[in-house]
């Protein structure tokens, strides 16, 4: 197939045809591996592959290229990663196993490809990250650890960060999938819209929650291990827990007015409450002599954090719009609102 150069600034993409069936046979994902942290891909989703394969059952119209990329300079005949378009090359593989009449009728059939060569890893997460930004149909977070690892072994090889990083977006997808506080609050793909029902930034949800779990570790009140998937997810199932019983808590205190003001819990859920409040836990945590903590169960440490939201002696007015709490944005505005949590406490 002819292949042709596409350039833009200083950068060069290809552009080539293949068949289905070359796509079929040739190309892979690079799947997240969360022991190596390797790859950025969550899984394919099944229920999204099911919807375009019923609709391969009886047309063919797939405008929008396949993009693809691989580290090295692109012949003809090389295998490929994919980038964007994942779904769509699994939906023709379902679709050959589940009809091979129809498969047999489109395999020939040919879809334009974009190739990225001889990629920097980097520009490849970007890109798919930048790509599914604004859609819901990929899930981005798994790229924004690997990301995030990358830049951290600029200066380190300690895996540490990367680790709590993970804990943290893998507790957002849970949160926000079963917990009744949590459910679809935060945003994977941007900031939040005034209008719909997310209230924080899956980024600014990480960087308060590794915060916390880096406290609750220091402390041996949880114990990261990371041998295989089974300890990481018992990890994460026990964070999942500590930060459900957290809400609960906060939300005994200040949600009864909270939850009839859609705007109130935007501040509250959001950025400004959610990172202040878990700096100030992350602190009393920190506080914590260690003959405090010598044999003391989960349920002992939950009342530990009970007691300190219940002793704040604050209003839930302070989180409301155009109140003082609201105007403080910024990080070293969240370490002003735990001070003041802090100094508020009942004795």
């Amino acid at each position: 197939m002819e292949i042709t150069p596409i350039r833009q600034e200083d950068n060069t993409f290809l552009h080539t045809v293949k068949t289905v069936e070359w796509l079929v046979n040739n190309t892979t994902v690079s799947v997240f591996n969360p022991i190596e942290f390797t790859g950025y891909q969550r899984e394919i989703s099944d229920a999204h592959c099911a919807k375009i394969v019923n609709y391969l059952n009886s047309k063919f119209y797939l405008p929008t290229p396949i993009i693809c990329a691989c580290d090295y300079e692109y012949k003809d005949a090389d295998s490929l990663r994919i980038v964007d378009g994942q779904h769509r090359v699994q939906a023709f593989r379902k679709l050959k196993e589940q009809n091979e009449t129809r498969y047999n009728e489109i395999k020939d059939y040919q879809i334009s490809v974009i190739v990225m060569e001889k990629v920097d890893i980097r520009l490849e997460i970007d890109t798919f990250i930048t790509i599914n930004k604004t859609s819901k149909r990929v899930d981005t977070s798994l790229a924004y650890v690997l990301k995030n690892k990358l830049n951290i072994e600029k200066n380190s090889a300690d895996l540490n960060i990367s680790k709590l990083d993970y804990i943290a977006v893998e507790l957002a997808v849970l949160m926000n999938e079963r917990n009744p506080l949590w459910k679809n609050k935060i945003s994977f793909t941007e900031s939040p819209k005034q209008s719909g029902p997310e209230v924080i930034s899956l980024n600014a949800f990480v960087k308060a929650t590794r915060r916390l779990i880096g406290q609750l570790e220091k402390k041996g009140i949880i114990e990261i291990k990371w041998e295989n998937e089974s300890e990481i997810n018992e990890c994460i199932e026990l964070v999942e827990e500590k930060i459900g019983n957290l809400w609960k808590f906060i939300m005994g205190k200040w949600g009864n007015s909270i939850e009839s003001n859609e705007s109130n819990l935007k501040i509250l859920q959001g950025p400004i409450g959610y990172s202040s409040i878990t700096r100030f836990i992350s602190n009393e945590i920190k506080d914590l002599g260690d003959d405090k903590l010598e044999g003391i169960s989960g349920s002992a440490i939950d009342m530990m954090i009970f007691n300190w939201i219940n002793s704040i002696n604050l209003s839930e007015d302070v989180w409301y719009p155009g109140n003082k709490f609201s105007k403080l944005t910024s990080e070293s505005g969240y370490n002003i609102i735990a001070a003041e949590l802090k100094k508020s406490m009942k004795k």
